[in-house]
């Protein structure tokens, strides 16, 4: 796999999103009456209705996944900057860091891969034992976020 420039590898020698990324604003805007269908579409003025009455468009439900990841991306990195404490498992609050970090880079992967950003590692070339490694890194970041959900708070 070529690395491209700037795109640092970790201690595995995986290809990583840069650490040092700013809170980013998502590119959904919550203001917007709806999420994908446009303002040609036939349903948007429905799907408009729908979420001055509900408080979400129904387009919303068709990746909610991304959706959320969306969300809570900049809120997470924010929570990273601001928390004052961590899971007693953990230990330190360095372990939490890294385990944050972990989720942030899972989050970032799937927001850059459905929206096409070649800050995302399947929109690199790589080998199938790179693939292997990074589909790894991924169960492993989804495990974390299960794990320490109810740990988001201070």
């Amino acid at each position: 796999m070529k690395n491209k420039p700037g795109q640092p590898k970790n201690s595995k020698g995986i290809k990583t999103a840069k650490q040092d990324s700013p809170i980013e604003p998502t590119r959904y805007r919550y203001d917007s009456p709806t999420r994908i269908v446009g303002q040609t579409d036939s349903r948007h003025a429905e799907y408009a209705k729908f979420k001055k009455e509900h408080g979400f468009s129904p387009d919303e439900t068709w990746s909610l996944d991304l959706v959320m990841e969306e969300f809570l991306l900049p809120r997470l990195k924010y929570y990273k900057e601001v928390t004052v404490g961590y899971p007693p498992d953990l230990e330190t609050m360095e372990r939490w860091h890294e385990v944050l970090d972990e989720i942030i880079w899972m989050m970032e992967q799937d927001v850059w891969d459905m929206n096409g950003d070649d800050r995302c590692f399947l929109n690199t070339d790589y080998t199938p034992k790179e693939l292997k490694a990074y589909n790894r890194r991924m169960g492993k970041a989804r495990k974390l976020f299960g794990k320490y959900w109810m740990s988001l708070w201070w």
